[in-house]
């Protein structure tokens, strides 16, 4: 008695919005169409809904304090970052943090040395372990299976790239032990394992356009654990039908949700709010040449 461990019970306020769209036919398009048009604005439908939560999760994973990134300022960027300076990197190496000054410190990121490879995978995971938590812990991995553990590491296009070329350069991917996707280097088409992480080439995540030195475009990744997200739903997603309109000359059809995304944090809306689960890694961007 009087040895027991006080169960946390933390909480993250999200706050739903209305999500929707919809399409609407005419009956001489619907003649016209050799292909049901009304069923295919559904499957569009469909997509179109599939991909703004895609981009709901790419926005808020990139969120400053609860601010969309694009519009944050200098002074809530270094405010972030003077907080989660244990679980931000810029580049290859820690000390390209000029003293959680944001903006200071992307200009620490160059297109030779900073470019996404299998250290810098490494370095971000041991941040991610070490990072200060609620536990004392680290940030929590996600498992599966009966004791399997994964970060997993949303990357761009270019980033993606980059890893994948120091992998060729350095003998990992030729060498590997078997030259096929059931290679545990690989998961997929778009996904690389290394170091216990995958690493998910993600084309959707923008760059950072002429941030680093000598204004190189700098490429946002995220290395996430175990509840590094939310999502609230007040309403799933449904199908709406327009009822006939113009004397039943068109038709409609749409959908519609309540719900909203955000990154998950300990001590939300408080002055030393912390990314729960996500460390932030800034590296070089540069489009092909």
């Amino acid at each position: 008695m009087g040895h027991e461990k006080a169960l946390p019970n933390d909480g993250h306020k999200i706050t739903v919005k209305v999500v929707r769209d919809a399409t609407v036919v005419n009956n001489l398009e619907e003649q016209a169409s050799p292909i049901d048009v009304r069923n295919a604005g559904k499957v569009a439908l469909k997509d179109l809904a599939m991909r703004y939560l895609r981009n709901g999760i790419i926005t808020a994973l990139h969120k400053i304090n609860g601010v969309v990134y694009a519009s944050a300022t200098e002074v809530q960027k270094d405010a972030w970052l003077t907080d989660n300076a244990d679980r931000v990197l810029f580049g290859s190496a820690k000390s390209n943090n000029s003293g959680n000054d944001h903006s200071a410190s992307l200009l620490n990121i160059n297109s030779t040395d900073d470019k996404l490879s299998g250290p810098v995978i490494e370095l971000a995971k041991r941040m991610a372990q070490t990072a200060t938590t609620a536990n004392g812990d680290g940030i929590r991995p996600y498992t599966y299976g009966e004791d399997e553990e994964t970060f997993v590491t949303f990357v761009p296009s270019f980033a993606f790239r980059d890893l994948r070329a120091w992998m060729v350069a350095n003998g990992h991917w030729d060498q590997a032990l078997e030259r096929s996707e059931k290679n545990p280097l690989f998961s997929g088409p778009t996904s690389i394992v290394w170091d216990g992480v995958i690493v998910r080439e993600i084309p959707e995540i923008p760059v950072l356009d002429g941030v680093g030195a000598d204004g190189i475009d700098v490429a946002p990744c995220f290395l996430c654990g175990a509840q590094a997200l939310g999502i609230a739903w007040a309403q799933r997603t449904k199908t709406t039908v327009r009822k006939e309109d113009d004397y039943g000359y068109r038709q409609g059809v749409g959908f519609q949700e309540l719900r909203d995304i955000d990154k998950l944090q300990w001590g939300q809306g408080g002055a030393n709010a912390v990314d729960w689960a996500v460390c932030t890694v800034y590296v070089s961007g540069e489009a092909d040449a």
